[in-house]
C-alpha cells in the first residue's frame, strides 16, 4: 500500500518568524531530516510538504524539494496582497517545481479582480490547500470561488475544521 502524507511541515528555528502562530503555541519545529526517518518508520512514501501559515520565506521547503524530489511535493503560503503576488506563484510553481499553494479560503486578490489568485493558481495546475478558522468561513469563502471556478483542484485543510464531538450538527459544515 502507497501511503502519503497530505499536509506536513517541516523548518529549521533560524528561519521562523516570530509572527508564525506555530511558535505561539509551541509546536514542534521539525527539520526535514527528522520528518524523513519518522515516514521511513512508518513506511509513509511520500509527503507534501506545507508552508506555515504566515510565513513568506520559502527557501527552506524549496532546498528540501531539491534536495528530495521523489519524496515531496510543495505547496507555498502566498502573502497575496502583495503586488507581485501571482508572479511570485508563477515563479514558485514554473521555476522552483510548487504543486500547489496555500491560501484562506475567504482571501481575496487586492484590485479589480478578486478572484485572480484562484485563477492563477487553476491556469498554473497548481493544488490549492486551503485553509479556514472554522466551517462557516470555509464555506462562505469557497462557496463563491466555487462557484466562479467549478474546475478548481482543491484539498481541503483540517477535515474542514469539522466540529468533532458534536455528532456533525453544524449546518455550516454541511455547506462545506
Amino acid at each position: 500500500m502507497l501511503i502519503i502524507d497530505t499536509h506536513t511541515h517541516v523548518a529549521v528555528k533560524s528561519l521562523m518568524s516570530r509572527t508564525v502562530s506555530a511558535i505561539d503555541r509551541e509546536m514542534p519545529i521539525l527539520p526535514v531530516k527528522d520528518l524523513i526517518e519518522q515516514m521511513d518508520a512508518h513506511h509513509v512514501a511520500h509527503a507534501v510538504l506545507v508552508q506555515w501559515g504566515s510565513c513568506w520565506d520559502h527557501h527552506y521547503v524549496a532546498q528540501c524539494l531539491t534536495d528530495y524530489p521523489d519524496r515531496f511535493a510543495v505547496a507555498a503560503h502566498l502573502d497575496v496582497q502583495r503586488h507581485d503576488a501571482m508572479e511570485v506563484l508563477d515563479d514558485m510553481v514554473k521555476r522552483h517545481g510548487f504543486t500547489g499553494v496555500r491560501y484562506t479560503a475567504t482571501d481575496r486578490s487586492p484590485g479589480e479582480n478578486p478572484m485572480q489568485m484562484w485563477e492563477a493558481a487553476s491556469e498554473l495546475g497548481a493544488v490549492i490547500s486551503v485553509s479556514a478558522g472554522n466551517a462557516m468561513q470555509f464555506a462562505d469563502g469557497l462557496e463563491p470561488v466555487l462557484k466562479h471556478l467549478p474546475d478548481l483542484k482543491i484539498r481541503i485543510e483540517h477535515l474542514g475544521r469539522c466540529p468533532y464531538g458534536t455528532g456533525f450538527a453544524d449546518t455550516q459544515f454541511d455547506r462545506v
